[in-house]
């Protein structure tokens, strides 16, 4: 059993590399397809800068240290490389560029870790102010819900992904004047969540009804207009 436990330590792992390397706007997918690659060769404690590896030389019966080389802290060194050099192509060259000096995985990630945690905490909040900023304007409601849902997926790949009741939120609190009626309604009627794809069917809907509203009324002035220019013309 010892002898096939040493075995499998030894055996070399497919580490193959990400083909989606890892550059400013792709670290939680990289990061989960990363863990995942490297969780499945049972590497995973490697990522660990805490994690000890075995003394470099074995011990004689007395607990000295002896100069024969220790097997297991040979195997030890390399399964970090292989999980250093699986980092290290799975990576663009600028970021390679930051953690070209470490010479163990666990520094690797701890480094790529740290320079973009700022970076996806900065994205979350420049992400929550365009949704609680973003006003349809002129906009169709096609385009502003598109809007939003692009915000929405921002937000999902910083890792903080937005539920229902929170995005019709924000997707109400950017209508205008127009739509003032259908916000009353919507909010005085939210016994239960609302889902997205139901609030733009319903507002695809209003949005109708207000232009066959203004489009009666400009009939209606229209021929007001006529009458008004008829009768000047009679007289």
């Amino acid at each position: 059993v010892m002898a096939s436990s040493s075995t499998a330590a030894a055996a070399p792992y497919a580490l193959i590399p990400i083909a989606d390397k890892l550059h400013r706007g792709n670290y939680l997918v990289w990061r989960a397809q990363a863990l995942a690659t490297i969780r499945g060769a049972q590497l995973i404690d490697h990522l660990n800068p805490d994690h000890p590896f075995s003394e470099s030389k074995l011990a004689d019966k007395d607990g000295k240290r002896t100069d024969v080389p220790n097997p297991a802290h040979l195997i030890a060194l390399a399964q970090d490389s292989q999980v250093l050099s699986f980092i290290f192509n799975s990576i663009s060259a600028p970021v390679m560029i930051q953690v070209a000096h470490c010479t163990k995985a666990a520094a690797a990630w701890t480094t790529i870790r740290e320079m973009f945690l700022s970076q996806t905490q900065a994205n979350i909040v420049n992400t929550r102010i365009a949704l609680s900023t973003t006003k349809k304007g002129t906009a169709t409601i096609a385009d502003y819900i598109g809007r939003m849902k692009a915000l929405g997926d921002e937000m999902a790949s910083a890792g903080k992904p937005l539920d229902d009741d929170d995005m019709v939120s924000y997707i109400l609190a950017g209508l205008d004047f127009d739509y003032i009626s259908f916000v009353s309604s919507i909010c005085a009627a939210r016994t239960e969540p609302i889902k997205v794809a139901k609030l733009y069917s319903q507002l695809i809907g209003f949005e109708k009804r207000l232009a066959m509203f203004e489009g009666g009324n400009q009939s209606s002035q229209s021929s007001a207009n006529a009458v008004s220019r008829g009768r000047g013309g009679l007289g």
